[in-house]
């Protein structure tokens, strides 16, 4: 019987087709998968740049509402491809609803936010304003010529629950001296909050005058034309005769000696001493129209002598100003992404 070598190569091939169709299969798979995969990511990828763009875009809002102002829209190119469009819509008193349209290549991303005021220096409704409700409180020597005056606001106002003991530093003739808003002694109790830190970082970075010392004599800052943020980092003691306009910030204890008169918000992070600690008899006149706030960490608050504390709203209104109008006094709130169209909202995501 004759062999047929055919036979034989027909079998081979037969088992050869069966190990590699399922090899040619698994290469073909993964062949798709990757391509799925680099599409998936090139989209993840372009839409991560395109959101990036849309940030900046909120980010670059914050810069032109402190310089040259928001427009309406606004288009700016990143670089060849990336670029972002911004539409505000003012809300009144500073504040902007923002949209961001941030695009790469063909792929868009929208961000929306209200662009606001975050306040280094908040509104104020007194004119003395104490944050630690446990502070000492010491109207030394008051006699009849320390005076604190709210006209339409409260002269003191305490932050936390109602406490009778508060006005135990006060005698009988003191108290007649606190005036404003309802009953002398015009003192109110009321729960709220000051973010110090903000309105230290804001200092630190746009002050107009940075106090570089810890002790002054006669110094004058701003002027009733011309209101600056005054800021030091650190402890402050003034002598002589001294005068400002603005907003004077102090990260540390505050002590005046002499004369001294300031129209605007003085805000005050430690302890406060209006007249000189180690003197009888000072004849030096303190002046605030205004308001001045001390900070919740502080132990100490001392009165002396012939100070005067007045509730001026619109000195506070033109301190409030100089930190509005910059850019590290607004913030960015009501952060949301958008899907589809403008003013779309999808799931919203605070920032």
């Amino acid at each position: 019987m004759r062999y047929d070598k055919s036979d034989n190569r027909g079998a081979i091939m037969v088992v050869l087709l069966a190990a590699v169709l399922p090899l040619a299969l698994l290469v073909v798979a993964t062949t798709q998968l990757q391509i799925r995969y680099n599409t998936a990511l090139h989209t993840h990828v372009a839409e991560e740049r395109a959101l990036l763009a849309a940030e900046a875009g909120l980010q670059y809002a914050l810069h032109l509402v402190a310089t040259t102002g928001l427009p309406e829209s606004t288009f700016v190119t990143i670089r060849p491809g990336l670029s972002f469009t911004l539409t505000a819509v003012s809300l009144g008193e500073g504040q902007y609803e923002i949209d961001s349209l941030g695009r790469f290549a063909n792929t868009t991303q929208w961000v929306g936010a209200v662009l606001t005021p975050g306040l280094a220096i908040p509104s104020l409704n007194a004119a003395m304003s104490l944050q630690n409700p446990e502070v000492t409180f010491m109207p030394m020597s008051w006699s009849t010529i320390a005076v604190v005056v709210g006209n339409d606001s409260h002269g003191i106002v305490v932050n936390g629950q109602p406490d009778p003991t508060f006005l135990d530093a006060f005698d009988t003739a003191q108290k007649g001296q606190v005036t404003g808003k309802g009953e002398s002694p015009s003192i109110d109790f009321a729960e709220r909050d000051i973010d110090f830190a903000s309105i230290i970082s804001s200092a630190e970075l746009y002050a107009d005058i940075v106090l570089t010392k810890p002790t002054y004599k006669n110094p004058y800052w701003g002027t009733e034309t011309d209101p600056q943020v005054t800021f030091a980092s650190g402890n402050l003691n003034i002598s002589g005769t001294s005068r400002g306009y603005g907003t004077l910030i102090v990260g540390g204890n505050l002590q005046l000696k002499g004369d001294f008169e300031f129209h605007g918000v003085i805000v005050v992070v430690g302890n406060i001493n209006l007249k000189d600690e180690a003197a009888e008899l000072d004849n030096g006149f303190v002046q605030i129209i205004g308001a001045i706030v001390q900070g919740d960490k502080a132990a100490k608050f001392k009165v002396k002598g012939q100070t005067t504390i007045t509730y001026d709203a619109s000195a506070i209104s033109s301190a409030r100003n100089l930190l509005r109008i910059s850019v590290g006094a607004y913030k960015l709130r009501n952060w949301h992404y958008k899907v589809n169209e403008w003013n779309a909202t999808a799931n919203i995501t605070s920032k």
